[in-house]
C-alpha cells in the first residue's frame, strides 16, 4: 500500500519528477510513493486514486494555479483528504512550486507551506530549488520513518546525535544521578555555614529532577 500521495496538476509534471528523486534517493521505496503516473492503461483512475487516498499515511499537494483551477483536484481529492485529516490525523503538506492565490484559498491558507518562507520554488536557482526538494524530503522522512538505528539518527537529526533506547537512556539518567549526589556531596562538605542553602539540597530530588534532561526512550529521539 502506499504511504505518501502526491495530489498535483498535469501542468506541474515537471515538478513532480524533481520531488520523487528526492522521495526515492535512498529515503523511501518506489511502492511507498504513489501519485497517479502508476495507473495503468486501461484501470479505473478514479477507483485508483480514491484507494490510494484512503491508505495514504501522508499527503503532498503540489501547489500551482493549475492545480487550484482544478475542479477535480480541489473537490475531489483535497476534500477527500482533508476529511482523512479531520477524521484521522493524516499529515498534509503544500508544497508551492509556482505563484498562484493559494493564500486566498481556504483551508490552504491556514496550512504550513513548504518552503517556510511561503515562496515558490518558481525563480529560485537550481541550487535553491534543490536545496528545498532535499529538506521537504527529509522532513517528510522524519514523520514516517523515525531513526531506528544509530545511522538513521544521524541520517535525520545530524551527526553526533544519539538515539534514545531503553538501554541507553536509563544509563544517561543513571549517570546525571551518580554526577548530581556527587556534586551534592562536594556542595555539602565543602560548606561549613550552619543552616546555609547547600545543607538542605537533597541528592533524590535532583536526581528525579534531571530526568527531564533526557528523551523518552519510547520516543525514538535523540537524547
Amino acid at each position: 500500500m502506499p504511504t505518501i500521495f502526491i495530489s498535483y496538476s498535469r501542468e506541474d509534471e515537471v515538478w513532480l519528477k524533481q520531488l520523487l528523486k528526492f522521495l526515492s534517493g535512498g529515503l523511501f521505496q518506489e511502492q511507498d510513493v504513489w501519485s497517479d503516473e502508476k495507473i495503468a492503461v486501461g484501470e479505473d483512475w478514479r477507483e485508483k486514486i480514491e484507494s490510494a487516498i484512503q491508505n495514504a499515511s501522508v499527503a503532498i499537494l503540489l501547489i500551482s494555479q493549475d492545480f487550484l483551477n482544478s475542479a477535480f483536484i480541489m473537490k475531489k481529492e483535497v476534500s477527500d483528504l482533508l476529511r482523512r485529516r479531520e477524521a484521522e490525523g493524516i499529515s498534509i503538506f503544500p508544497l508551492i512550486l509556482r505563484h498562484s492565490t493559494w493564500r486566498d484559498c481556504e483551508p490552504l491558507a491556514g496550512m504550513q507551506a513548504h518552503p517556510r518562507d511561503g515562496q515558490p520554488l518558481d525563480g529560485r536557482s537550481r541550487a535553491g530549488r534543490e536545496k528545498e526538494l532535499a529538506a521537504f524530503a527529509r522532513e517528510i522522512a522524519k514523520i514516517l520513518k523515525p531513526p531506528s538505528d544509530e545511522a538513521d539518527t544521524e541520517r535525520y537529526w545530524g551527526k553526533g546525535a544519539v538515539l534514545a533506547t531503553p538501554k541507553n537512556a536509563a544509563e544517561a539518567v543513571a549517570d546525571a544521578e551518580r554526577r548530581t549526589r556527587h556534586a551534592v556531596g562536594s556542595q555539602v562538605a565543602a560548606n561549613t555555614v550552619p543552616g546555609s542553602r547547600a545543607a538542605e539540597l537533597k541528592p533524590g530530588r535532583i536526581g528525579a529532577a534531571r530526568r527531564k534532561d533526557y528523551a523518552d526512550p519510547g520516543r525514538g529521539v535523540p537524547i
